[in-house]
């Protein structure tokens, strides 16, 4: 069960946790939190919402950009939830308020620990005064800053709580980047040659060379959210094999395609796909595969070294008629 860190700057014995800026909800069943623990105006629940873009080249020198609707969800490492409202804290923490009956809270406050804001917004029953809210998971050296950096903010009502203010892990955006990769790639058509005229098959036991038209070369995947924190996946695709049932892979020999060599595959075709008929007279066709290998890293608004990842692969197919020519002996 997922559940948030209390933070530690709102623990010192009991000071402001149950005082001042932020208590903490017990987490759901379902992993989420309840209350009110939304993080922007587009997630909650412990998730925002992270906008997935690409752009890319293909092998002729074409550009493509795209992106995925919507965008995904992901966990942020921190955020910051309400707490009490404007007039609530300064009247717990007024002199002689309530906070200020206990040594130690009194210590606090004379401390200069308090915002210094405090009294503008003693009147102010719609504004709250947000802290930090880390996941439990969250490294302590990271809550910590968090925590330093986020001890209160001061949000009018209907506005939302800064967006610089959400705090993800770079490779958690990376990974988002990485899932949506294939997703982003336009799938490519396979073509091929030689190409009978009249059904646009090929010939058994003739060097058929495949390629994917204009094909998709190079990609960036970046997934960002607001604030300004950014992954960006970087892949190549270094490899294409193509498959057929009946069929062997045979090197590209004596033949120039249209498609650079890097992008073309060849195959000989055992036998005629007549076989596969059925109630059709058409000459029946069997699927043909292409799958290319992408080699992937990624970099981010934290740092530019790159990390790779493994290897992903993308598939093509088409539908391939096979034919037989039939030799004739002349007596």
């Amino acid at each position: 069960m997922l559940r948030s860190r209390i933070p530690a700057l709102l623990l010192c014995g009991a000071l402001v946790g149950v005082a001042g800026v932020v208590v903490a909800t017990p987490a759901s069943a379902d992993g989420g939190f309840a209350g009110n623990n939304d993080v922007d105006p587009s997630a909650g629940g412990g998730s925002i919402s992270v906008t997935i873009t690409s752009t890319g080249t293909t092998s002729g020198g074409h550009t493509f950009t795209d992106s995925v609707p919507g965008g995904v969800t992901v966990r942020p490492q921190c955020w910051l939830t309400p707490g009490m409202s404007g007039k609530e804290f300064w009247d717990y923490w007024k002199p002689g308020g309530p906070a200020r009956e206990a040594d130690t809270m009194d210590d606090y406050a004379y401390g200069g620990h308090l915002p210094k804001a405090m009294e503008d917004h003693k009147d102010d029953d719609g504004g709250h005064w947000y802290g930090p809210m880390c996941q439990l998971d969250t490294p302590g050296d990271i809550t910590l800053a968090y925590q330093i950096a986020n001890a209160y903010v001061w949000v009018d009502a209907n506005d939302d709580p800064p967006a610089a203010a959400i705090l993800v892990d770079p490779e958690v955006l990376a990974k988002a980047a990485y899932d949506s990769m294939k997703e982003l790639l336009p799938p490519g058509k396979l073509d091929w040659n030689p190409k009978v005229k009249g059904f646009g098959g090929t010939i058994v036991g003739k060097q058929t060379g495949v390629w994917l038209e204009d094909a998709s070369r190079h990609i960036e995947v970046t997934a960002s959210i607001p604030g300004g924190t950014w992954a960006r996946v970087d892949a190549d695709r270094t490899d294409v094999a193509v498959t057929a049932d009946d069929a062997t892979s045979v090197p590209c020999e004596g033949v120039t395609y249209p498609a650079p060599a890097a992008d073309t595959a060849c195959l000989s075709f055992d036998r005629s796909t007549a076989y596969l008929a059925g109630a059709s007279d058409a000459l029946p066709t069997t699927t043909m595969m292409a799958t290319s290998t992408w080699t992937a890293g990624w970099v981010s608004s934290q740092s530019a070294a790159r990390t790779d990842l493994p290897a992903q692969t993308v598939t093509a197919d088409a539908q391939i008629a096979v034919a037989e020519i039939q030799s004739v002996v002349n007596p």
